[in-house]
């Protein structure tokens, strides 16, 4: 297996150098200063402004780090505090407070989890939001189905074909999943596929089902179940189709 042409030139760039400051050998990129990573620190603390700067969450006052004199925070602690009020805090599993979040059960799959998204607001953000499934693929189980999407399902259950609901393929939800079909079901309703933004998502779904090879059905709710709906059903199934009186 050849190397990548991008670790070859990584590897071009190393070089042994000799630190400017203590004397010692060590191997640094070219076009870096010739100081080894002790002596980075020590550099760090010599160039330290020499005014003190006061913590805007516990009021104590400290040098900031590295001569950076737009540091408000003292410490990650009260950083975290801070992003917390903010908003813009960084999700993670590695911070402490994220380990001791609140433990629990998912009501689709029963998984016991922990509540990392939880937006409890007591460091003065105004949102309250509870985490309430496991996952974003049971979040889409969760949701409420349309009046097209339960006759739908009533459909296939009637004519007893395996499906999935709300299945993902790539980036995109579909609403119906048959296997060994290898069809794909949408069923559309009125209302929201009727804005532009939406039918050019549907026009992006369906070129990109169709370069992945699966077959695409969809019904529009207000021709659902019609004479055209039950022959193309036909077609694809091989069954003679039923409708269903809403």
């Amino acid at each position: 297996m050849k190397t990548p042409l991008r670790i070859i030139k990584y590897q071009n760039t190393i070089i042994e150098k000799q630190c400017k400051r203590c004397g010692k050998k060590f191997q640094q990129e070219r076009h870096r200063k010739g100081y080894c990573d002790n002596c980075i620190l020590e550099r760090r603390k010599e160039f330290r402004p020499k005014t003190k700067h006061i913590c805007v969450v516990c009021g104590k006052e400290f040098y900031p780090i590295g001569g950076y004199l737009k540091q408000k925070c003292c410490s990650k602690k009260c950083k975290n505090k801070l992003q917390s009020i903010w908003g813009t805090r960084k999700k993670g599993r590695h911070y402490p407070d994220l380990q001791r979040a609140e433990k629990r059960i998912c009501p689709i799959c029963n998984k016991e989890f922990k509540a990392i998204k939880d937006i409890t607001g007591r460091f003065g953000g105004i949102k309250i939001k509870k985490q309430r499934y496991c996952s974003h693929k049971c979040y889409m189980k969760s949701r409420l189905e349309t009046t097209p999407e339960k006759l739908m399902r009533e459909f296939l259950d009637k004519e007893k074909i395996f499906y999935k609901q709300e299945y993902k393929i790539g980036s995109y939800w579909i609403d119906f999943y048959i296997p060994n079909m290898n069809l794909c079901i949408e069923v559309d309703g009125n209302y929201w596929h009727s804005f532009e933004k939406q039918k050019n998502r549907d026009k992006k779904k369906n070129e990109y089902l169709r370069k992945k090879g699966y077959s695409l059905l969809r019904i529009d709710e207000k021709e659902n179940f019609g004479k055209e709906i039950l022959n193309c059903w036909e077609k694809f199934t091989g069954k003679k189709a039923v409708k269903i009186s809403k």
